[in-house]
């Protein structure tokens, strides 16, 4: 009842019963369509609301840290909002709003290339709840 209230008024959200978990998503490139890229964006958890670090306005919190790393290419992944700083007033507010605004769009940013998103059905690998990864979580950077 509450999943059909949310989804009815478009607010991103997800269904969690703890029963199973996602296994670790695997960051590289996908060849997903431009459908799924937009389905994965739409539907993302991480995408939820935005992120600021050192000066930029990122759309999702695992880009913004991927980013930070240097595992993703930053093309189409944040708004620099240093170099808005010769920008006036209410042209800034404008160019935010509408970089923000992306998350109510059919809009994606670069990052959704090189993750899986749970949203995709491809690629969520459900595993038993409490069951740890081996080893260290390797991370490559992607190359643009």
């Amino acid at each position: 009842m509450f999943d059909n209230m949310l989804t009815e008024n478009c607010i991103k959200h997800e269904v969690i019963d703890y029963k199973t978990w996602y296994k670790n998503a695997e960051i590289r490139a996908f060849d997903d369509s431009e459908a799924e890229l937009r389905h994965k964006f739409s539907c993302c958890m991480s995408a939820s609301f935005p992120c600021i670090s050192n000066g930029k306005l990122f759309l999702c919190k695992v880009c913004m840290a991927l980013c930070e790393m240097d595992i993703f290419p930053e093309a189409n992944n944040y708004l620099n909002l240093v170099a808005l700083r010769n920008v006036s007033q209410n042209e800034r507010n404008d160019i935010i709003r509408k970089y923000i605004g992306r998350m109510e769009t059919d809009d994606y940013i670069d990052a959704c290339k090189y993750c899986t998103g749970k949203a995709n059905l491809n690629y969520q690998n459900i595993v038993p709840p409490a069951r740890q990864a081996k080893g260290l979580l390797k991370l490559n950077k992607i190359s643009s």
